[in-house]
């Protein structure tokens, strides 16, 4: 793996941000239950407002948290040992976005 410097590359290596990160995607599998449930309990109903708020902030945090991968590694993110996460997770960016 290459060695990253500066202040954007000491955030996105730190174990604080990995622990971020996999907090959220701790959350995320919790409420993704919590909404299937919901929809399966209320057959036809949307999605509540609180809900909407939540999957928009989800889709957010990844968003940001690719950009900035993305600006520390720039093309060696798709090419490193991290490679097939890399591409699964910029590929659920995507299809998140234009949800």
């Amino acid at each position: 793996d290459l060695h990253r410097e500066g202040w954007l590359a000491a955030i996105v290596g730190s174990g604080r941000f990995s622990t971020l990160t996999m907090m959220v995607i701790v959350f995320n599998s919790v409420f993704i239950a919590y909404t299937t449930d919901y929809v399966m309990s209320n057959p036809g109903a949307q999605p509540t407002e609180s809900m909407m708020i939540i999957d928009f902030a989800l889709a957010l945090f990844y968003s940001f948290e690719l950009v900035l991968k993305l600006l520390v590694h720039r093309w060696y993110f798709f090419g490193n040992e991290e490679m097939c996460w890399n591409i699964f997770d910029f590929a659920l960016v995507a299809v998140s976005i234009f949800e």
